[in-house]
């Protein structure tokens, strides 16, 4: 797999230690987790109504993003909980803010990462939402720490 000798850095965003963070996530799953599946993704929060006080969710997905978009936008089981319960929807794609981040092998890394973007861009872009920043406390979302996936959660 093409691994870039620097690391690419969305065009709306700066080079920032939760960035590097990221990319380093990536790096560290091992090739025999198979293929880097799951990516990350940022919607705007469309709210009219001025209800919640995000203006960026923050999402990770096997799909393609338009697909995953759509699924929020249909408000359906596997629609965030942000468009289900506040009434709000899903605004225009910002791939300014996620292209050429990094794909994920393991679920649990994409997870990891998505809360991570999720702060760089509270600090860099304004408000946003992560179903994966629910919970703030320090490593509430572990990422795989190299294990395949054959060996399940015993180390």
């Amino acid at each position: 797999m093409f691994e870039p000798k620097e690391m690419l850095v969305p065009t709306s965003l700066w080079s920032s230690r939760g960035l590097k963070g990221i990319h380093n996530l990536a790096r560290s799953e091992p090739a025999s987790m198979g293929p880097a599946v799951y990516r990350l993704y940022v919607v705007e929060i469309d709210d009219p109504r001025g209800h919640v006080p995000y203006s960026f969710y923050v999402g990770h997905t096997k799909q393609e993003v338009e697909d995953r978009v759509q699924e929020h936008q249909e408000g359906g089981l596997r629609s965030a909980r942000i468009f289900k319960r506040e009434g709000v929807s899903p605004g225009s794609i910002r791939y300014d803010l996620f292209d050429g981040l990094p794909r994920y092998r393991c679920k649990a890394c994409a997870e990891n990462a998505e809360g991570r973007l999720a702060r760089v861009i509270e600090a860099q872009a304004g408000r946003a939402k992560s179903d994966m920043t629910d919970n703030r406390k320090k490593g509430a979302v572990r990422p795989c720490e190299g294990r395949v996936a054959s060996e399940g959660a015993t180390g």
